[in-house]
C-alpha cells in the first residue's frame, strides 16, 4: 500500500508541476521524443533495474540516479501539496524491488510445474495484499 501511495503522490506532483510549469518540454523535437519512447521501453523491459537514455547525450543513466535528480527538481510542489515523505518512498521501491520484482523471485523459488509456480505467485498476492 505504501508503494502504491507513493507512485500516486509521485504523479500528482508531476502534474502540479507541468500545469504551473507548461513550457516545461515545450521543445521536445523529433529525437528528443525518439529518446522518450525507447526510455519508455527500458521501464518497461528492465524496470527499476534498468537505464535510461540520456538526453545530454551523456550514455545511460541507472533508474535510481534519474529518480534522486527528479525527486531534488519536484521537491518543492510535493512539498506544497504536502507528500515530499511519500515521493521520497519512491527511492525505498527502487532500492528494494518491486512487487514485480518479489513475484518473479516467488515464481523462480517454485519447483513444481508452472501451474504450481503461478498458483504460489497469486498466494503471495493475496498475502501481501491483505497485509
Amino acid at each position: 500500500m505504501e508503494d502504491t501511495i507513493a507512485l500516486a503522490a509521485l504523479w500528482r506532483t508531476l502534474a502540479r508541476r507541468l500545469y504551473r510549469n507548461p513550457w516545461i518540454n515545450w521543445d521536445l523535437n523529433s529525437v528528443s521524443r525518439a529518446i522518450v519512447v525507447e526510455n519508455k521501453w527500458r521501464a518497461q523491459r528492465h524496470g527499476v533495474h534498468g537505464t535510461f537514455v540520456n538526453i545530454a547525450g551523456n550514455g545511460a543513466t541507472p533508474v535510481a540516479e534519474m529518480l534522486d535528480q527528479l525527486i531534488e527538481e519536484i521537491t518543492p510542489d510535493a512539498e506544497s501539496l504536502g507528500c515530499l515523505p511519500e515521493v521520497k518512498h519512491c527511492r525505498a521501491i527502487v532500492d528494494a524491488g518491486t512487487s514485480a520484482d518479489a513475484q518473479i523471485a516467488v515464481f523462480k523459488e517454485q519447483t513444481g510445474s508452472p501451474d504450481v509456480a503461478l498458483r504460489a505467485v497469486t498466494d503471495w498476492i493475496a498475502q501481501a495484499t491483505l497485509q
